[in-house]
């Protein structure tokens, strides 16, 4: 049996870096601290069935980028997703709800954030800056449908405090929901699965949650997940 040769393996120098980023400045402290903020714990004033933390939050806001537009994104947009909650290994993960309550409280939270995402990313600059005001809706919708399916998946997995974390989630549908005609669909999606348990069961596949009747397990996670 013969192998073809495979072209030799090009091997990235300091001109393949992207611009304000240099080879020689590869900084491994700020590559840990990146590392250690998705360790963050979300909902951390809520009883949960499944945990999230910030990294898998992150990773779930950038797939639901991915889908709101159709795939269709810069990759700069990817990126602001994946590091937008590195700021929160700073200042702690404030609860939504309160920031919306308390505006300047927000406000605050977020320029504190942006100067730590800007000190551990890879090109020394916040992720976020670069965006359009059209980006910055749509990062925003994705992460605002995020809280929302995370609060249906603890509902399907019997955590009844779900009811009411939705019912203050979706005080905010409509500035989010209208960003573009596939953010409208999902609203619309989620908004049944909220108030019908037909349709919040017909947003997984068969066997992926319990039924009602199921008791919990404290020793088993989801499908594929056991200890």
């Amino acid at each position: 049996m013969t192998f073809d040769r495979k072209p030799p393996v090009q091997v990235a120098d300091e001109s393949d870096a992207p611009q304000g980023a240099s080879v020689r400045e590869f900084d491994f402290t700020r590559l840990m601290m990146t590392q250690l903020s998705g360790r963050i714990t979300r909902w951390h004033m809520e009883a949960c069935v499944f945990p999230q933390n910030t990294a898998h939050h992150q990773w779930s806001v950038s797939v639901i980028l991915m889908w709101i537009t159709a795939g269709d994104c810069r990759s700069a947009l990817l990126q602001a997703a994946l590091l937008h909650d590195t700021g929160e290994r700073e200042v702690g993960d404030m609860p939504s709800t309160i920031k919306w309550r308390v505006p300047a409280l927000a406000t605050l939270l977020e320029d504190l954030e942006s100067e730590y995402r800007a000190e551990v990313s890879p090109t020394r600059r916040d992720p976020l800056a670069g965006l359009s005001p059209y980006e910055v809706r749509l990062l925003k919708a994705a992460d605002y449908f995020d809280l929302w399916i995370y609060a249906l998946i603890e509902l399907a997995s019997g955590n009844m405090f779900a009811k009411l974390w939705i019912q203050r989630i979706r005080r905010k549908e409509e500035v989010h929901a209208g960003v573009n005609s596939r953010t409208r669909q999902l609203a619309k999606a989620l908004a049944s699965a909220s108030t019908d348990q037909e349709g919040l069961l017909r947003l997984f596949p068969e066997g992926d949650i319990r039924k009602p009747s199921e008791t919990v397990d404290p020793g088993r996670g989801p499908r594929g997940m056991e200890g």
